[in-house]
């Protein structure tokens, strides 16, 4: 054993009358006392930056004289020194240190990808949501883009860092988190300044996709002006914070869950001092969700990406006007106690008496018999029976009214894309500034500048002799592409998500000079009551109307094909007006702004506009050609039921008003002229 002192390599141990120098690897020399020996030893001195590991150790020679003294005189010796080292460690302890502030090494590793893709990617405006700017942009190492939300808030960063900070405000702006847990501090050979590794689960998005969790490292930083601005990420003395995540493997990956891969996601926030407002703010992040998720999640994905961002904007300003927070250190949260999941929930039981199900049986299939005999087999001793229905509706929740409530919050988002793709056509034919009409194949056509956009938008307005009904089911059907157009090669439906149709069309050149197109689009639909369509200005409120809004927007779901231009659609689709919704005349308009991308005259883009002129007129013979027909047929029902009872048909002679007629698609409610 050894009493060793810093700055020393050993210590002094007596035993009996001699002295033993403990020094070097396991050294010992015993020495009678009163004789002067010198030693040669090896003094390590730590490298500057602090770590101990020897390949970063310089090692020197030096001399130390050692004076052998008796027993006695060593134990006092050893006494006195041992004093004067608890008195030098007890004033040398200093004050529990605070986490570091800056760009510590271990900080600057995690937050190094999220700073340089904010100063160097191109970022492209995509769309502004809730007063968030969405950005994206391509990165080398992934498939996927990615994203930078930027938004102003009306606080100060230290509000912003203490909200962040706080464990308990995740499931406010995040509902769909499912688990979260700070994993216990690295071992002390890691050498951990400040960074937190975090794992998350998050409840699936649909019944179709597997549950996603992550595992990251994270890191907060303050800035001052002088640090911002060697960054590269201030100016003018602007302090900065910095919340930044990477990847971790700390936690092996967890069953029933799909282990997703976060490249970098965090917060950067600039403003002039820690608490000063307004800040502002760059949300940023590229994720790899793993395994097979459908492009339309991943657009709706971004659009909930934006919502998010605007929460946390909203708590945080009700945060700093009811307590304005001052800089703090970081504050790890603290753990959360383990939670038992099941991978699969099944719906609440019923029970049910013995007679009852036997009851239940009997009126099944006869299929089924067997089952019921088991489920009759399986009754308790009292008379009931334990039964489930509908097991597959239910999926890793706690209880039924859990369940219930996230279908609710799904049905809502499916109605704000559906409303957000048909806003899309609706404000350019409200919005835009629309030329003169001039008349081209019967129909008048005016066009319009859309901001950001290079090419013109067009608009065809028409009158078809057909119900709103009857044109919804022309419009509605792949089929009708191919009668009206007779350019188009391909039109494939990939896939059906509950508030649109993703498809694919394609079209072959008319002329040698030009590459054939396609295009790739999500496509929804929506009949608009009399307030709705009012509200959207499509007609004068009070009006009794209806109006149908079938509008297509750019999709990314069908990689670019060989031999075609990819198109680009802004907007596209058809606003359908009935005054009074259930009129036989309907008036319509088509709206399209398309960039159909590569070099076209400007000659062809005329003979484009006028080819589809023609192809409106096409679906006008298609929709009133249905139309006459439904009605000879509802006219032919209509005798034939007179015919078959004359009280009828003597009431309809006197004036009595008809009953509805049940058409091959909707019930028309008033009587035919």
């Amino acid at each position: 054993s050894n009493s060793s002192c810093p700055g020393r390599d050993g210590g002094i141990v007596r035993i009996g009358d001699f002295v033993v120098l403990g020094f070097g690897r396991g050294g010992v020399a015993r020495v009678p006392a009163g004789r002067v020996v010198e030693l040669r030893a090896r003094h390590y001195v730590a490298h500057e930056n602090g770590r101990r590991g020897r390949q970063r150790q310089h090692g020197r020679q030096v001399g130390i004289v050692v004076v052998v003294v008796t027993a006695a005189a060593a134990a006092a010796a050893e006494d006195e020194e041992e004093e004067e080292e608890v008195e030098e460690i007890v004033e040398a302890t200093p004050e529990p240190p605070k986490p570091p502030i800056g760009l510590t090494p271990k900080k600057a590793a995690v937050a190094d990808l999220l700073i340089k893709s904010h100063k160097t990617l191109p970022w492209r405006l995509s769309k502004t949501l809730d007063n968030c700017d969405l950005e994206d942009a391509a990165v080398p190492y992934c498939d996927k883009k990615a994203l930078r939300i930027t938004t102003t808030m009306k606080a100060s960063l230290a509000t912003l860092e203490a909200f962040l900070s706080d464990a308990s405000q995740l499931r406010k702006y995040d509902p769909t988190l499912d688990f979260f847990e700070v994993l216990p501090p690295a071992p002390a050979a890691d050498d951990p300044d400040g960074t937190t590794v975090v794992y998350s689960s998050y409840k699936r998005a649909t019944r179709l996709i597997a549950p996603r969790d992550f595992c990251v490292e994270s890191a907060m930083i303050r800035l001052h002006d002088e640090e911002a601005k060697a960054s590269g990420l201030g100016s003018n003395g602007q302090v900065v914070f910095i919340s930044a995540s990477r990847n971790s493997k700390r936690k092996p990956d967890q069953k029933g869950y799909t282990r997703g891969l976060l490249h970098m996601y965090g917060f950067i926030c600039v403003a002039s001092a820690f608490d000063a407002a307004p800040i502002t703010v760059y949300n940023i992040m590229c994720v790899d969700p793993m395994g097979s998720i459908p492009a339309w999640l991943v657009d709706a994905a971004q659009a909930e990406s934006c919502k998010k961002l605007a929460k946390i904007r909203s708590l945080v300003e009700e945060r700093h006007r009811v307590n304005p927070a001052k800089p703090v250190a970081v504050a790890v949260p603290p753990p959360e106690p383990p939670v038992v999941r099941t991978q699969k929930r099944t719906k609440p039981t019923k029970a049910k008496s013995a007679e009852a199900a036997a009851a239940d049986a009997a009126k099944a299939p006869q299929e089924s018999a067997p089952a019921a005999n088991e489920e009759a087999k399986a009754a308790s001793p009292g008379g009931t029976s334990v039964t489930t229905e509908d097991e597959d509706d239910f999926h890793s929740c706690v209880d039924e009214d859990e369940y219930m409530a996230e279908r609710q919050e799904m049905r809502n988002f499916h109605e704000e894309e559906v409303a957000r793709i048909c806003a899309n056509l609706t404000k350019t034919h409200v919005g835009a500034a629309w030329s003169a009409a001039k008349m081209v194949e019967g129909c008048k056509v005016q066009s319009a500048s859309v901001d950001g956009v290079a090419v013109k938008a067009q608009r065809i307005s028409t009158e078809f002799k057909c119900s709103l009904e009857q044109f919804k089911s022309i419009v509605s059907s792949t089929r009708t592409t191919y009668l009206i157009d007779p350019t188009v090669e391909t039109v494939e439906v990939l896939q059906s998500p509950p508030f649109g149709t993703v498809i694919y069309t394609s079209y072959r050149s008319g002329s040698r000079l030009l590459s054939s197109r396609d295009f790739c689009t999500l496509t929804a639909t929506k009949v608009l009551s009399n307030d709705e369509g009012a509200a959207l200005g499509l007609y004068t409120k009070g009006i009794n109307s209806s109006s149908f809004v079938v509008s297509s927007v750019n999709s990314t779901d069908m990689p670019e094909c060989n031999g075609y231009v990819r198109g680009q659609v802004i907007a596209f689709g058809f606003i359908v007006v009935a005054t009074p919704p259930d009129a036989r005349r309907v008036r319509v308009f088509h709206i399209a702004c398309v960039d159909p991308k590569g070099n076209i005259p400007a000659k062809l883009i005329d003979a484009a506009v006028a080819e589809t002129c023609k192809k409106v007129n096409r679906l006008r013979e298609l929709c009133e050609e249905a139309q006459a027909k439904v009605d000879a047929e509802a006219r032919a029902e209509a005798a034939a039921a007179a015919a078959s009872n004359p009280e009828d048909g003597a009431a309809h002679a006197a004036g009595a008003p008809e009953r509805p007629v049940q058409t091959a698609h909707s019930v028309i409610e008033r009587p035919f002229v």
